[in-house]
């Protein structure tokens, strides 16, 4: 009878041994196997945006510098006012027109990032005619401009000028 105690009491001790060694250590593989797995997912991911920045570095160095400030051109980091008021005077000028003034706001996050937009108030002087070239020659200006009103007022006298009130938005970059 001792053997088979003896024997009970082995499978006893094999079978706690296992319960509260064996168990948890296997429990606690599992576990690191989940986050190896989690851990490798995040990796690859990581590896993913690698391979994109590299692709997006490549492309972008392909760009000639030429091109790059024509888009320079089309949304500035900053406003530049003084170019773009000699830019819109020459405007202005080449459509016959006579640039009186324009009033800038400050520049304003918008809703659209990376983007910020910018109020100007434009007063011109001119014919009917030349305000209409001035406008095609607006939506082909080098930087983005949204015209969101225009209003004019009639002559005091026959012949002269109109005066024309344009508020459009520019965009810079954030």
């Amino acid at each position: 009878m001792s053997r088979f105690l003896l024997s009970f009491l082995i499978l006893i001790v094999a079978g706690s041994a296992g319960y509260f060694y064996v168990l948890p250590k296997y429990d606690e593989t599992q576990m690191l196997k989940k986050e190896t797995t989690a851990r490798q997912a995040v990796l690859d991911e990581l590896n993913g945006l690698l391979e994109k920045k590299a692709q997006l570095e490549e492309l972008f160095s392909a760009i000639s510098e030429e091109d790059r400030a024509k888009l320079e051109a089309l949304a500035p980091a900053k406003p530049d006012l003084g170019t773009f008021l000699v830019k819109l005077d020459t405007v202005a000028s080449r459509n016959g027109m006579t640039f009186i003034s324009a009033n800038f706001a400050d520049p304003n996050n918008s809703d659209t990032p990376p983007f910020s937009v910018m109020d100007v108030n434009l007063n011109i002087q001119g014919t009917y005619e030349s305000f209409q070239s001035y406008l095609k020659d607006l939506e082909k200006f080098i930087r983005i401009m949204d015209v969101v009103s225009i209003s004019f007022g009639s002559p005091l006298k026959e012949g002269d000028s109109l005066n024309f009130s344009v508020k459009a938005r520019t965009y810079l970059l954030q």
